[in-house]
């Protein structure tokens, strides 16, 4: 994963762990709060976190009257096979691309709406 693909706010793995991205660093390093380095921070090796309806629905989306996701004009479609992607789209315009990981979502929404997702791990 590279730091271009991610901002402040944007939930990863690190070791495992579900942690929220505080800082990124023009030295390419991604810090949490949580742990300590020189400068109080450490840097981390993030990997995505990988979408599941669970983790959608923690996201703040329902899929309670139909198998597709939605929150607000947003909506996402489930994948048609285990190694298919999630399908994302936004009312009145119809899909646009497939998401893989949490900060996907998170990024796309912000860029659409200009408001974060809230993810609770």
């Amino acid at each position: 994963m590279e730091q271009n693909e991610l901002r402040i706010g944007n939930w990863v793995l690190d070791e495992g762990k579900e942690v929220q991205i505080d800082g990124l660093q023009a030295t390419g390093r991604i810090v949490v709060e949580d742990w300590t380095y020189d400068d109080g921070k450490r840097g981390i090796e993030p990997n995505g976190i990988k979408l599941t309806g669970d983790k959608i629905k923690k996201c703040g989306f329902d899929n309670s009257k139909t198998s597709t996701y939605r929150k607000g004009l947003f909506f996402i479609y489930p994948p048609g096979s285990p190694e298919s992607d999630f399908g994302f789209g936004v009312k009145g315009i119809g899909l646009i691309r497939s998401i893989k990981y949490i900060h996907e979502l998170q990024n796309i929404c912000f860029i659409l709406n200009g408001e974060e997702i809230q993810y609770t791990p």
